[in-house]
């Protein structure tokens, strides 16, 4: 996995164990004072709660008993706070474009003096420019949502785990309709996507948008397969049919695709999203999403009809289940 991050352009940290209150605290957009919140903050705060009750443990930090220093009062609970102080001071130091990972533990206190739980956590943090300047691409322009959802969806493949959703976030301090939940077999293991603006000033960064993730590796590894499956070189030609659906601007994409790869059965090869629109031909509260089907099957050539009887087979289940329309 590190191999694969190194190979998406991100470079490898190592950032203390201890930390303070203070600097986590900064991650919760509702308040500086995150122990006066209690468990209940720290529960939107760190990447995969659930994990953390089921050992046994708690969210809040563990706390040292004889500090060295107001900045190492705590066990980390999270990365992100700290890669985001190193991604501040590289950008003060006028670097274009700073990404960083980090794979380390956290640490969630047990009671009954029992060790605590110490979960291998991937956090990543990046801003600046998304590639670096070139004669032929003079402004890469910044780090988008969609820059770090393909580095979780290359971990994800490296890991080879496939049953792996998005949901919106509970987050404080991610960006509303920029971020996302990552649930692998419908159970919460991290986040990730856009840092809220206000919390990215506090860590001092204001020129540029900031992405990041945090992922419970401890979780990933349950699914996780070192098996690789392979399979024949399809004989037959596939159909390719592009169609264009308004619905909802509130409709997750990967709800409705769900719906396209379920209704079209065995022939629909793969659905991909190529384009969204909102604009003035459209009511402000929808959105159009053109779908790219390819269609194939592998004992025989698709007839015409065949492909058109499935392509509004799953026209009109979208129809069904969203009040989509089909656009022209």
């Amino acid at each position: 996995m590190r191999s694969r991050l190194l190979a998406c352009g991100l470079n490898e940290a190592v950032t203390h164990t201890l930390t303070s209150p203070a600097l986590m605290a900064r991650m919760a957009l509702e308040t500086d004072d995150v122990a006066a919140s209690g468990p209940k903050i720290w529960r939107r705060l760190v990447a995969d709660p659930l994990s953390v009750g089921e050992e046994g443990a708690s969210v809040e930090p563990v706390c040292l008993l004889n500090p060295a220093s107001s900045d190492r009062q705590v066990m980390r609970v999270m990365l992100v706070p700290s890669l985001l102080d190193i991604v501040s001071k590289n950008l003060k130091h006028d670097q274009e474009r700073v990404a960083f990972f980090e794979v380390a533990r956290t640490f969630f206190p047990r009671g009954n003096d029992a060790l605590a739980f110490e979960p291998r956590t991937l956090g990543i943090a990046e801003s600046g420019l998304r590639r670096p300047r070139t004669w032929a691409d003079a402004e890469p322009g910044p780090f988008t949502y969609f820059d770090i959802k393909g580095i979780i969806e290359a971990v994800l493949d490296e890991m080879q785990i496939e049953d792996w959703t998005v949901e919106p976030p509970d987050h404080p301090g991610l960006h509303p309709g920029r971020s996302a939940t990552l649930l692998v077999a419908g159970k919460r293991v991290g986040y990730f996507g856009v840092l809220h603006p206000e919390i990215a000033l506090r860590f001092e960064i204001e020129e540029w948008p900031v992405v990041v993730a945090e992922i419970n590796l401890h979780a990933l590894s349950e699914h996780a397969s070192t098996t690789h499956a392979f399979k024949a070189l399809p004989r037959f030609p596939a159909a390719h049919r592009d169609i264009a659906v308004v619905v909802d601007s509130g409709l997750p994409a990967a709800i409705l695709m769900e719906v396209v790869e379920g209704t079209g059965g065995e022939i629909v090869e793969s659905a991909r999203i190529f384009d969204v629109y909102r604009g003035p031909s459209l009511p402000e509260e929808k959105k159009s999403i053109a779908i790219e089907l390819s269609l194939r099957s592998p004992e025989r050539t698709l007839t015409q009809e065949e492909v058109d009887a499935t392509v509004k087979h799953i026209v009109d289940a979208l129809s069904s289940d969203f009040g989509a329309d089909l656009r022209d």
